[in-house]
Parts: structure tokens; C-alpha cells; sequence
């Protein structure tokens, strides 16, 4: 064959291979967990977890940076949720390194593109800067393996982070893992689980959670967060340092939110002229209740627009 024949060939090769998937190859954290054995689950099991991890970073001046990673096989039609992910973030969190892989029962591997990221807004309020980074992969079948991983960075209005390990589907490994500064201490507990001590490795602590069943969902059954494990972590920067951030007890955190809450109140005088004006001619308290009331009823829309520290 001569060299004008093979160059050809080799393109066509090529091209072949990147669209079969094939020249797309997961990380080894993805690979480590594909060989996972699994329990046997009911059939009304759709997917099962095995990996769960976020990995929080406290930097000196309390901004963090967040690593989450995600890894699901789907074990039925149902379980093809698994293989959508949707990343909420607001005006004050910035999400970065966006990645995700789709492993077929055939070992094929296809890496969804960064153009394949939609951006969405949330659709039932009013107002809101939250928005939404949705990664997807359609063509999902059963035995597939479906993976995430994904960074925010943000700073956090207090010292304060929950991890929750599961939603309803069974988890073969749930981990968390928070690093902090020098001299910086932490304090934790578990919810809706038996206490589980952290792996210190100097500043850093980890939780790790093994195989944990799936929840069956049954009729009037809570939300997952009343059944799921979770857990809740408050840090606190060394002696001397500031420390409004930080909680330790409800009575820091009344003393904080009474900080943001002490503001002047608006001038009441145009809320008296009108209430004066409705309740003109009314001969009794329950008259001018009703009166009031009335005209709340008919004249006044709400609207909540949450933005900001007590938002």
C-alpha cells in the first residue's frame, strides 16, 4: 500500500474509532470502581451507587473549593435517571471542570463533550440567581455505568457544611472529606446513622460510609433527608483569629442573626395613613379587622425575591 493509500486509511480509522467511543478512556478513580461486585437488589431497584464522594477545601480566608465526584450503574430501564446530573450554583459560586463518562455493558466509553453542558434556569420562581449546569447522556442502557465529577468554589456565608449520602438508592461507597488550614478544629455529627469517626490525616478528616441499602419508598414515606445518612461539620479558624462565622452553639447563632437582622425599619407613616383611611366609619374593633382584612385579601400579591445573606 502506498504512503497516499494508508494516510486515508489511517484518518478513516481514526474517525471510526472516536465515533464508536472507543478513544475515550474514564480516569482511574472511574475505572477502580467498575469492577464493583453488587449485592442482589429488588427488582424495583433502579440504579445503584458506587461512588458518592465530595471533597471540601477551607482555604486561610474561608473560601472553599469543592471537588464532587458521582459514579452510578443502572440496573434498570428507570435507572436511566442516573445518568443526569444537574449541578445548582448561584451568583456567588463559580462551577468549573465539568466532566462525565458513559461506560456501556460492551466496555465502549463515551466522554460527554463540554458543549454537551446546557445551562438552565429554575423554572417555578419568580425571581431567582440560581441557575442550573446540567450534564446528560441519552443513549443509557441497563449495565451501563454513568460517572461525574465536578468543581465549585465559593464562599461560604458561614463555617458551617452538610454532606447527605444517599437519596433512596442503595450506595456501595458514600465519602466525604474536609481539609482545613493549620490550627483550624472541627466539629461533626451524623443524622438518620449509628456515629461514625472520621480518618484524621492532619488537617484533613474523612467519613466514610459502606454499603448502605436502598430505602424503600412506600406510601406518605418523607422526604429522603428524614431517612437518608448525612452529615453536618461546623470549623472554626485557630485562637485569635476572627470568628463571627462560626458556631459553636444556637446562642452564636442568634447573636449573628441579630447582626444582619438590626436594620432601621422603613418610615411606618404611609402604612398609618392608609390604615386610617380603611378603617374611616368602622364602629368596632372586629369591624375594622375585617375591613383590613378584606383589602389585604383583595389588593395585596405576594411575591418572595430571596437574594442576599437572609435570603
Amino acid at each position: 500500500m502506498t504512503a497516499k493509500a494508508i494516510i486515508p486509511a489511517l484518518l478513516s480509522a481514526l474517525s471510526l474509532l472516536a465515533a464508536t467511543g472507543r478513544a475515550d478512556t474514564p480516569p482511574d478513580w472511574v475505572r477502580a470502581r467498575l469492577d464493583a461486585s453488587l449485592s442482589e437488589y429488588d427488582k424495583g431497584v433502579p440504579f445503584v451507587v458506587l461512588l458518592d464522594e465530595r471533597v471540601t477545601t477551607i482555604k486561610d480566608g474561608g473560601k472553599a473549593e469543592i471537588r464532587s465526584r458521582f459514579i452510578a450503574r443502572v440496573l434498570t430501564q428507570e435507572g436511566r435517571v442516573a445518568a443526569r446530573r444537574e449541578i445548582q450554583y448561584d451568583s456567588q459560586t463559580r462551577i468549573s471542570d465539568l466532566h462525565a463518562w458513559h461506560i456501556r455493558a460492551d466496555q465502549k466509553v463515551f466522554e460527554l463533550g463540554s458543549d454537551k453542558v446546557a445551562e438552565e434556569s429554575i423554572a417555578d420562581d419568580l425571581y431567582s440567581d440560581v441557575r442550573s449546569k446540567v450534564m446528560r447522556f441519552g443513549e443509557v442502557e441497563i449495565g451501563s455505568v454513568v460517572a461525574f465529577e465536578w468543581v465549585q468554589k465559593e464562599k461560604p456565608l458561614v463555617n458551617q457544611d452538610y454532606h447527605l449520602f444517599q437519596g433512596r438508592a442503595p450506595v456501595i461507597t458514600g465519602r466525604y472529606q474536609l481539609n482545613l488550614p493549620e490550627g483550624w478544629n472541627v466539629e461533626s455529627k451524623v443524622f438518620n446513622h449509628p456515629p461514625v469517626t472520621p480518618v484524621v490525616a492532619g488537617n484533613s478528616y474523612t467519613w466514610v460510609f459502606e454499603k448502605l441499602p436502598a430505602i424503600k419508598e412506600e406510601p406518605l414515606m418523607p422526604e429522603s433527608i428524614s431517612l437518608s445518612p448525612f452529615l453536618a461539620v461546623s470549623y472554626y479558624p485557630s485562637l485569635g483569629r476572627a470568628t463571627g462565622k462560626s458556631f459553636s452553639s444556637w446562642q452564636d447563632v442568634s447573636r449573628w442573626a441579630d447582626q444582619i437582622m438590626q436594620k432601621p425599619s422603613r418610615d411606618p407613616g404611609a402604612v398609618q395613613v392608609k390604615t386610617m383611611e380603611l378603617v374611616r366609619g368602622s364602629r368596632s374593633d372586629e369591624e375594622r379587622v375585617r375591613t383590613l382584612a378584606r383589602w389585604v385579601q383583595s389588593s395585596i400579591r405576594y411575591a418572595s425575591i430571596q437574594l442576599g445573606a437572609i435570603g
